[in-house]
């Protein structure tokens, strides 16, 4: 995904159903200030809809203020959820994911107020760090951003 960063709105809660809550699950050290804006980890965090097929581990927020311009997740298919929702077992989902757990592979997705988009499934390692440097990224690629980014202590 590739968007113009002046063109940015913010993402309300009625775009996606998945849209993290900002103050929740807050990673304190992986918060940095990219230029004007804001990258904000989020490590399960909760969400402002009801959507329960999509489980995020981590969600990296492109925040102007309070506003999210663009967020990017570590995500998974819930499949318990799926499977109620579709009408078939869980068992047959796992068959059809060929796993053995409640859960689809994780994979990575951007959001924009206008476009979600998949970008790959999600290998990597999923310590903190490791994962706020992969999403921001995606993120700050997506916007065609250079500018350093600084760690937010306080």
């Amino acid at each position: 995904m590739t968007v113009d960063k002046d063109d940015l709105k913010g993402i309300e809660a009625i775009d996606w159903n998945t849209v993290p809550a900002i103050d929740s699950g807050v990673v304190k050290d992986c918060r940095y200030k990219v230029g004007e804006y804001e990258l904000r980890l989020l490590k399960n965090p909760a969400t402002t809809g009801s959507d329960e097929l999509i489980d995020i581990v981590y969600s990296m927020v492109l925040l102007s203020g309070k506003d999210i311009l663009l967020y990017g997740n570590i995500e998974r298919d819930n499949l318990r959820a799926l499977a109620a929702s579709l009408g078939v077992s869980t068992k047959e989902l796992q068959s059809e994911y060929k796993t053995h757990t409640y859960f689809g592979p994780l994979r990575t997705v951007i959001y924009s107020a206008e476009a979600k988009e998949e970008q790959e499934v999600y290998e990597g390692n999923l310590a903190d760090n490791d994962v706020a440097l992969y999403l921001a990224d995606f993120i700050l690629d997506a916007i065609d951003c250079l500018d350093e980014m600084e760690v937010i202590t306080d």
